[in-house]
C-alpha cells in the first residue's frame, strides 16, 4: 500500500487531465462529475483548448471572481483554473511538470524509507486534494513543501555518508592489500 502511496502525485496528476480531457466527450457521468466538481472540468478543459501546453510553460493570467488591480470587481470572463495539476502544466510546462513528479515521488518514497508514514498519508492527501484546488502548491498555503525539503536533505546526508563509508572503506581495502604484498 505504501508503494502506491509513493506515487500519489503521479497518479493525481494522471487522473486530473484524464478527468478534464475526458469532459470533452460529453457523458452523462462526466457531465454530473463537473457540476459536483463545481465546473472545475469545464474551466480546465477551456484552458487546455485556450492556451494549451508548452515543454516549457508560458506566462499565462487567470482571471478569478475576485477583484481587479485596481480593486474594483473584475467583468472579465472567469478563466481560473483550480487543479494545481492543470496549473503546474500549463504555467510551467511538461519538463518541469515531469521533474516535480518525480521529485516528489522519490521524496515519498524516502518518507517510507524512514517510516514516516505520517508524513506519507498527508503528502497522499495534498495529492488528491491538488485535484481541485490549485493553492497547495504554494508554501504560504502549504507548509508541508519545507518537510519535502527536510526528506531530501536528508537523503543527501545519507548518501554523504554512505559516500565517506566507501571512501573509508576502500583506504583500508588499500592498506589490507599493500600489508598482503
Amino acid at each position: 500500500m505504501c508503494n502506491i502511496a509513493s506515487f500519489s502525485f503521479p497518479i493525481c496528476m494522471t487522473v486530473s487531465v484524464a478527468l478534464t480531457i475526458a469532459y470533452g466527450t460529453g457523458t452523462s457521468w462526466i457531465e454530473g462529475l463537473n457540476i459536483l466538481l463545481g465546473k472545475r472540468l469545464s474551466l480546465g478543459l477551456n484552458s487546455l483548448i485556450t492556451n494549451g501546453v508548452t515543454l516549457f510553460g508560458q506566462n499565462l493570467s487567470w482571471i478569478g471572481a475576485g477583484l481587479n488591480a485596481y480593486g474594483e470587481r473584475s467583468n472579465e470572463q472567469y478563466t481560473w483554473v483550480d487543479s494545481m495539476y492543470i496549473q503546474v502544466l500549463q504555467h510551467f510546462g511538461i519538463v518541469f511538470c515531469l521533474v516535480l513528479m518525480v521529485i516528489l515521488t522519490l521524496a515519498m518514497r524516502k518518507c517510507i524509507k524512514y517510516s514516516d508514514y505520517w508524513m506519507l498519508v498527508i503528502l497522499s492527501i495534498f495529492a488528491l486534494h491538488g485535484i481541485i484546488d490549485d493553492l497547495i502548491i504554494y508554501v504560504q498555503f502549504n507548509t508541508f513543501w519545507i518537510a519535502i525539503g527536510g526528506v531530501t536533505l536528508k537523503s543527501i546526508s545519507d548518501f554523504r555518508k554512505n559516500k565517506l563509508r566507501r571512501e573509508q572503506l576502500m583506504a583500508y581495502y588499500d592498506t589490507v592489500e599493500k600489508e598482503i604484498e
